[in-house]
């Protein structure tokens, strides 16, 4: 069965949303527990609280982005991602965003700070290269300091650490 997300406030455009696995799903505008939503794959800065429900849905939409062990490639799952954020951020000219790295925390520091910012990057050059400004853009990495999941021991918690995270502003 395939899923909606109505995500854009002009029309009835709809967008599907793939999760980390490549699945569709859908948005329930009657949810009521917006505060145990994760904030693993996005985080809204916004002071205009008429605009709180349609941005708490877009950034339902919006996906993190997940990577491979030692990689800056995009999976078939991320592409479909990344298309999505594509359509969401070319009808909403008013969001920029800081596109956020992460690493799991094997190898070093170091390496991981560079690992971060090339998969940061490699999400900026997929953005502007579909027609997004590079002006709404920002990118920084974290490397392995921010872990979604702490103390890491196996490969399932090394995958949910290994992603881009996406900060977004509303203008």
């Amino acid at each position: 069965m395939i899923s909606i997300c109505s995500c854009l406030r002009k029309g009835n455009t709809t967008i599907p949303v793939p999760d980390k696995d490549g699945q569709l799903y859908s948005y329930d505008s009657t949810r009521t527990d917006k505060a145990n939503d994760s904030t693993r794959g996005l985080a809204v800065i916004t002071d205009d609280d008429e605009w709180e429900a349609h941005y708490y849905e877009i950034r339902t939409c919006l996906q993190f982005i997940d990577f491979e062990y030692d990689s800056y490639e995009f999976t078939e799952v991320s592409q479909k991602q990344l298309a999505v954020a594509v359509q969401i951020l070319k009808r909403e000219q008013d969001i920029t965003m800081t596109i956020e790295g992460h690493c799991d925390n094997r190898g070093s520091s170091t390496y991981n700070m560079i690992l971060g910012e090339k998969r940061a990057k490699a999400v900026l050059e997929y953005l502007v290269n579909a027609g997004i400004s590079a002006a709404r853009l920002s990118i920084v990495s974290y490397g392995d300091n921010k872990p979604y999941v702490e103390d890491c021991m196996d490969e399932m918690c090394h995958e949910e650490n290994r992603r881009v995270r996406f900060k977004l502003r509303i203008e």
